[in-house]
């Protein structure tokens, strides 16, 4: 990940066109949900919020970020143990948008999507033990 990160602060325009590409989308996903070492979930994490910081185009990579973390929250529930880097990505990389004064377009609708969730996470909480990292 150091590399790439690397790579993509020279050639920024490269990572734009990753962070649109499915497959790279769930590596990274992957990479902070469901891979079984906390030290690589926390690399990847730190990286990526490099990547966008650094090699961002006016905002284009933090707002791809943040919508590949909106459209994946659900996937949470399922790698809860593995989710406080994912949630810590995520309130970094809305920092820095609020930092920099990055508009996101679509924030009404993720406030909305956000919502959902943590309704149904209520919702399914009252028939399952809710994982503690949730909360």
């Amino acid at each position: 990940m150091e590399n790439l990160t690397i790579c993509f602060m020279h050639q920024p325009l490269i990572l734009e066109d990753l962070l649109v590409d499915k497959e790279f989308q769930e590596f990274i996903v992957e990479m902070i949900l469901v891979c079984s070492s906390q030290f690589v979930r926390q690399v990847v994490s730190d990286q990526l919020y490099i990547m966008c910081v650094k090699c961002c185009v006016a905002g284009k990579s933090v707002l791809d970020v943040i919508k590949l973390l909106f459209d994946n929250l659900h996937k949470t529930e399922d790698y809860g143990d593995n989710s406080c880097f994912f949630f810590g990505l995520l309130s970094r990389i809305l920092a820095c948008a609020a930092h920099h004064n990055i508009i996101v377009c679509n924030s009404d609708s993720l406030l909305e999507q956000e919502v959902a969730w943590l309704k149904s996470i209520e919702h399914h909480n009252k028939f399952h033990p809710l994982n503690e990292i949730l909360l």
